[in-house]
């Protein structure tokens, strides 16, 4: 395959460092582009860190799966909510260390695969074969909506789950029911 001599040309006249800037600044656009992605968000809400020393208001460098890194707020162990009203959820890399989810795009009620992905203050919870963004909730201090129950994962945290009426089948208390 032959290359065109006019492309050819142009590259080797391009100044090294030139070259280096391009390149730097073509990496550094992927990574934007490459963060956002990882998110699901693109409004801004994720701070992009390779340190916490990156971050500010006391918050913390945690890295996704991609390897991108995102700067977020700590939360203790077992707690259901943050102050901002955020879900607080472990990390995938520590149980240990619990985070406070800033709210993705998929609204409560929307089929997700990470609880970073649901709407503020959501988990995604997994209901048979998939997984449904839940809202977070203290059994201890229910705020579930009308028509939903606060399921404990354990005595601090849970999530908002439907109440399933069971139907009615037509007896009544003469007939035993």
């Amino acid at each position: 395959m032959t290359k065109h001599a006019l492309t050819a040309d142009r590259v080797h006249r391009r100044p090294p460092t030139r070259w280096l800037s391009t390149a730097v600044a073509r990496l550094a656009l992927f990574a934007c582009v490459a963060l956002s992605a990882a998110c699901g968000k693109s409004d801004g809400t994720f701070t992009a860190c390779v340190a916490t020393p990156d971050c500010g208001g006391g918050r913390q460098c945690f890295q996704l799966g991609s390897g991108a890194g995102v700067c977020l707020t700590t939360c203790a162990n077992g707690q259901a909510l943050c102050a901002q009203g955020e879900a607080c959820a472990p990390t995938a890399t520590a149980d240990e260390d619990w985070v406070c989810l800033p709210g993705g795009n998929i609204a409560l009620g929307g089929v997700c695969a990470r609880s970073i992905d649901c709407d503020l203050g959501g988990v995604c919870i997994t209901e048979g074969s998939f997984s449904i963004c839940r809202r977070a909730c203290d059994p201890r201090i229910p705020n579930c909506s009308a028509g939903s129950m606060c399921s404990a994962f354990s005595a601090e945290r849970g999530y908002c789950a439907p109440i399933v009426q069971t139907p009615d089948m037509g007896m009544t208390s003469a007939d035993g029911g």
